[in-house]
């Protein structure tokens, strides 16, 4: 995760949990627990990076053919999640 989200912060007892959940593949737990994992990363990260080149240019490729994906992202993760995702993207 603190190679996407730099600087963010996520319960260690949460992440095995969420782990445990997927080795068991217990839905209900996997849903429930990637809510709380993802509000402490939009509440603790400082901005979003694409380490691998390629990575990031498929990512954008994706959104620039459906650019809805977007709005989806926007009403679950909020609008500077969205700013911070395009600088992310931005060509270097």
């Amino acid at each position: 995760m603190n190679v996407v989200y730099p600087s963010s912060r996520v319960d260690n007892n949460l992440l095995n949990q969420y782990s445990k959940s997927i080795r068991g593949n217990d839905k209900e737990s996997m849903y429930a627990l990637s809510v709380q994992i993802k509000k402490q990363i939009c509440a603790s990260y400082k901005g979003i990076l694409f380490e691998d080149k390629e990575v990031r240019v498929a990512f954008k490729a994706i959104l620039d053919r459906y650019p809805k994906i977007e709005y989806v992202l926007e009403s679950s993760l909020g609008k500077e999640y969205i700013l911070r995702l395009q600088e992310a993207l931005r060509d270097e």
